[in-house]
């Protein structure tokens, strides 16, 4: 549901989430990143083992805002009235983003940061700035799960613990300063 092409639908699921600013400015600084950036970035990646447990809460997070959509929308249809089903569906429209979590980070994997992605024969895969040519570095990936980290912890903010979403959005804080 998000991209680019549909920003209009991401800005007014972020207008409306508590955490949406904090979003908008990950991906309006995600937008302008450079390769040179994208190095720093990456500097304050954590290793995918010390992140399992928090994007467990992300996952479990992303599921608990699914069900408000969904018993939202299942009330107002088994209410058998047009008028209860319209008002249940304005509803979940006003109190639940139109988008998702997954939506949003494949939005800044694919689209925000599309350049960071090279053939390597048949299969596309995401590489950073390599100093010697030919050579791969994982600085664009790594960078990329710094980006993700923070957006989520914004994105999902008043359904993560406080220190789930601190020790998530941690090292984009730490690597936005340098930028």
């Amino acid at each position: 549901m998000y991209s680019l092409v549909s920003a209009p639908v991401l800005g007014f699921d972020l207008v409306r989430l508590p955490g949406g600013s904090a979003v908008a400015d990950v991906l309006l600084h995600s937008l302008a990143l450079t390769h040179s950036d994208i190095e720093i970035v990456a500097t304050g990646w954590t290793a995918d083992w010390d992140r399992i447990d928090l994007w467990q809460e992300v996952q479990a997070a992303a599921q608990q805002r699914r069900a408000l959509r969904d018993r939202s929308t299942a009330y107002a249809e088994a209410a058998g009235d047009p008028a209860v089903e319209l008002a249940g569906a304005l509803t979940v429209i006003e109190s639940c983003p139109l988008g998702t979590i997954d939506g949003l980070l494949h939005c800044v994997r694919y689209d925000v940061l599309d350049w960071t992605w090279r053939p390597v024969g048949r299969v596309p895969r995401q590489r950073g700035q390599a100093p010697v040519p030919g050579e791969q570095t994982d600085s664009a990936n790594h960078a990329t799960a710094v980006l993700c980290d923070a957006v989520a912890a914004s994105y999902l903010r008043e359904l993560l613990a406080d220190q789930t979403r601190r020790e998530l959005a941690a090292p984009w804080v730490s690597v936005s300063k340098a930028l």
